[in-house]
């Protein structure tokens, strides 16, 4: 049975019987321990020539790219979902419930969608760096930034507003 993306998140989790296993879906390596696979770690430059070295290092690029440029429209779909929860919320609230009181969904999304959006386009700057010690430091923010924003679209993805 194939493996469908259909949310945001990159956390997967298989739903085979007896199975459970959580893996990224970017670098399909164990979610266990998984810190980041937003760093390029080229092949041994001896055994690859240099066009099949750009060409690697851009397509590890673009494939993050794309993949938060995917996350980032599934995550649209989430905002909608979340709109609809608070109105439908807001409607069977039986006391006066102010519009705050629910907003922090919505809100969650939206800061979700910029996240994605900063993210995407931080792949084409780590594309062009070159200063190795600024692009370690440039990494190591993006990484903290991609664990906190699958942090809240896990949260997002599974929580209430289903």
């Amino acid at each position: 049975r194939p493996i469908e993306k259909n949310g945001g998140c990159q956390h997967m989790t298989c739903r085979a019987p007896s199975c459970g296993h959580e893996f990224c879906w970017l670098c399909m390596g164990d979610w266990r321990g998984h810190s980041s696979c937003n760093r390029y770690q080229p092949e041994d430059e001896l055994a690859v020539s240099s066009e099949r070295a750009a060409l690697q290092m851009y397509l590890f690029y673009w494939e993050r790219f794309n993949a938060h440029r995917t996350s980032q429209k599934f995550e649209g779909e989430l905002l909608a979902r979340a709109r609809d929860h608070t109105q439908r919320a807001m409607q069977a609230a039986t006391e006066d419930v102010s519009l705050e009181s629910f907003s922090y969904v919505v809100e969650a999304a939206r800061v979700l969608i910029n996240a994605r959006r900063s993210l995407k386009w931080t792949y084409v700057r780590a594309y062009y760096m070159t200063e190795r010690r600024e692009k370690d430091l440039f990494e190591s923010l993006v990484a903290s930034l991609e664990r906190n924003t699958e942090q809240l679209s896990d949260l997002l993805e599974n929580g209430s507003i289903h």
